[in-house]
């Protein structure tokens, strides 16, 4: 984590870890009412299908640093993930 100590780094890794805990267990809890209603095969494609427009989001961010994301992407801007492949 960019600017935390390491004393504090355990913290905070453990509440982003809940955080991941939560939202999977709330995105199963609604994937599965979903399926349920509509079928498997639309929701693998609608999966799929956001998973690449992330995909590309965060390699245009990286590589072009243009692309304007909410979160840390938009808040830290000069971290070094950022500047991985382009040196300006």
């Amino acid at each position: 984590m960019v600017h935390v100590s390491d004393k504090d780094s355990s913290k905070y890794g453990t509440f982003m870890y809940l955080g991941l805990l939560l939202s999977a267990a709330l995105a199963a809890i609604v994937g599965g009412r979903i399926s349920d209603r509509r079928g498997r095969k639309p929701l693998i494609y609608l999966a799929g299908g956001l998973m690449s427009v992330v995909s590309v989001l965060f390699i245009t961010y990286i590589l072009l640093n243009t692309v304007s994301l909410p979160g840390p992407f938009a808040l830290a801007p000069s971290t070094p993930s950022s500047t991985l492949f382009c040196s300006r």
